[in-house]
C-alpha cells in the first residue's frame, strides 16, 4: 500500500461549500492555524488559504469523521500546475522553525531600514509562514480549542500569492 494518494482531497462538512467549489471554482478562505511555535503574543494567526490532503484512501474515514463527509478530488498533477505545496511539519526548535521565526521577528522589529526591502522581506516572510505548520498542536473549531495531530493529515495547500 502506498503512504499517500496519487489525488489531492478537499473535504467539508457544508455541502454549500462543496456547490460553491463545483459552480465557483476553488476559492481560499480565512484559516485559523496554531502559531505558537512562532514568537508573538497571539495563539493562532489567520491565511487565506484552501486545504488539500493525499492521504490514502485506506485513511480517509477519520480525516471525514473530522472535516466532513463532502469532498473532491482531484490529480496530483493538477495541485503542481496550480501551484498547490506540501506544508512543512515542524517541531517546536526545528531548523524551519527557528529560521521563520527569526525572519519574521527581524520584519517586525525594524530591520531592514528601506520600506520596499521591508515589503518585499514580509511578502517572503507570509509565504514562509504560512506554509509550516506544527507536527501537533492546537486547532479551534467553532467555540473550542482542540489538540490535533496534524502531522497525519498529509496537507498541501494553496495559498494566493500577493
Amino acid at each position: 500500500m502506498k503512504p499517500k494518494s496519487d489525488n489531492l482531497f478537499h473535504f467539508t462538512k457544508n455541502i454549500d461549500f462543496l456547490k460553491s467549489i463545483l459552480t465557483k471554482g476553488i476559492m481560499p478562505r480565512y484559516c485559523l492555524e496554531d502559531s505558537h511555535w512562532v514568537d508573538i503574543d497571539s495563539k493562532f494567526l489567520a491565511y487565506p488559504m484552501i486545504c488539500f490532503c493525499d492521504i490514502p484512501i485506506s485513511r480517509i474515514a477519520e480525516h471525514t469523521d473530522f472535516y466532513g463527509q463532502y469532498g473532491v478530488g482531484l490529480t496530483k498533477n493538477w495541485g503542481l500546475t496550480n501551484k498547490l505545496t506540501p506544508v512543512i511539519y515542524a517541531p517546536p526548535g526545528s531548523a524551519a522553525t527557528r529560521i521563520a521565526d527569526f525572519l519574521f521577528q527581524i520584519n517586525y522589529e525594524g530591520h531592514p531600514d528601506e520600506d520596499q526591502k521591508r515589503d518585499e522581506l514580509s511578502d517572503q516572510i507570509y509565504d514562509l509562514i504560512s506554509l509550516i505548520k506544527p507536527v501537533s498542536g492546537q486547532m479551534r473549531i467553532g467555540n473550542k480549542v482542540i489538540e490535533k495531530d496534524f502531522y497525519q493529515e498529509n496537507e498541501w495547500r494553496y495559498i494566493p500569492q500577493k
